[in-house]
C-alpha cells in the first residue's frame, strides 16, 4: 500500500523518517514488498539494461529490487541504492551482503544530485518512492535524477497517482481529523505527493527529458487476508500519517485507523493507481 488520492508508522530498532517526517521499520516493511515486485517487470519494460552499466536506485528502501538490478549489470557493472532511512538501508545491505559494483547511500530523493556523479548513470529507477517526496521538491528531485543520467539514459518511475487508494485514505483521514484521537488536536491529512499523469509530465520534461510513455495505471492488488493488508498498512501507510499526530495519540490513532480499514476493505484487495512513466536523456 502507498499514498492517497492527489496532490501529495511504525518505529524500530534503527528507524529512518523520509522527506515528510515518516518513519519506517525496515525489517517490518522488508516482510510487506512482495506486491511491489509482482509488478517491478512493467516499471522496468524497455529499459534494456546490459552488462557494464550503471544504475541508480532512487529510494530503494529494503534493497529486493536493487540486488535484482545488479544481477544483470554484473560483474563490470555498478548499482546504487539511495534510501534517506538508515533502517530499510540495514536490511538492504545485509540481505545483499557484499557483492562488488553494489553500494548503499543514505539520504534523501532531494540530494540525488551529489550521489554518484553528473551524467554517470545508465539508468535510474525509482520504485514505490516518489510520492513520499514534498510536492515542492519534486522537481529538484527530478532535475537531480536526469543530471545523472548520461545522454541516452533512461528513467523509469513507479509512484502513487492520483486516486491511490481514494477509499483506504478518506477514511484515515477521517480518523486522523477525528476530535477522540488527541484531546489536544486531531491530527492532518495524508500528505503523500500523487500527481496526475499530464502534470507529471511536464515536471520531467522541464527536467529535460523525453518522455517516452506516462500514464496512470490502475490495479488491483490481492493482499491475501486480513494480516496482509494489517502489516502494510502498518508498514507502508500509516507512517505518512506519523508527523501530523500527537504522540499521545498515535496508538488510538492507529488502532482506529486498522480497524477502520479493515472494514473497507473486506475482499482484502487494494485499488491502486499507479503513475508509471519512462523517459530518455536526450543525446
Amino acid at each position: 500500500m502507498t499514498a492517497p488520492g492527489a496532490g501529495a508508522a511504525g518505529a524500530g530498532s534503527q528507524s529512518g523518517s523520509n522527506s515528510l517526517g515518516a518513519a519506517f521499520d525496515g525489517d517490518r516493511y522488508a516482510g510487506a514488498t512482495s506486491h511491489h515486485r509482482a509488478r517491478d517487470a512493467e516499471t522496468l519494460d524497455g529499459l534494456d539494461l546490459v552488462p557494464g552499466a550503471s544504475v541508480l536506485d532512487v529510494g530503494c528502501g529494503v534493497g529486493d529490487l536493487t540486488p535484482a538490478l545488479w544481477e544483470v549489470v554484473a560483474s563490470r557493472g555498478a548499482v546504487t541504492g539511495l534510501d534517506v532511512s538508515s533502517s530499510v538501508l540495514a536490511c538492504a545491505a545485509a540481505a545483499a551482503g557484499e557483492r562488488p559494483g553494489l553500494s548503499w547511500v543514505n539520504a534523501p530523493a532531494q540530494e540525488v544530485a551529489s550521489v554518484v556523479g553528473p551524467a554517470s548513470q545508465d539508468a535510474v529507477v525509482s520504485v514505490a518512492a516518489l510520492h513520499w517526496v514534498p510536492g515542492g521538491d519534486q522537481q529538484r528531485v527530478l532535475d537531480g535524477m536526469a543530471g545523472e543520467l548520461r545522454p541516452g539514459g533512461r528513467l523509469r518511475v513507479d509512484m502513487g497517482g492520483a486516486g491511490q487508494l481514494a477509499e483506504v485514505f478518506a477514511t484515515l483521514d477521517e480518523v486522523s481529523a477525528a476530535h477522540e484521537v488527541s484531546a489536544a488536536h486531531g491530527g492532518g491529512p495524508c500528505p503523500l505527493f500523487v500527481p496526475g499523469a499530464e502534470d507529471y509530465r511536464a515536471m520531467v520534461e522541464a527536467a529535460g527529458l523525453a518522455v517516452e510513455r506516462g500514464a496512470l495505471v490502475s490495479q488491483r492488488r490481492d493482499l491475501g487476508d486480513a494480516d496482509g493488508v494489517d502489516v502494510r498498512l502498518v508498514s507502508q501507510v500509516l507512517p505518512a500519517y506519523r508527523a501530523s499526530t500527537a504522540d499521545d495519540a498515535w496508538d488510538a490513532f492507529a488502532a482506529q485507523a486498522r480497524t477502520r480499514v479493515q472494514a473497507v476493505m473486506p475482499d482484502h484487495v487494494a485499488a491502486y493507481v499507479r503513475l508509471q512513466l519512462g523517459a530518455r536523456r536526450p543525446g
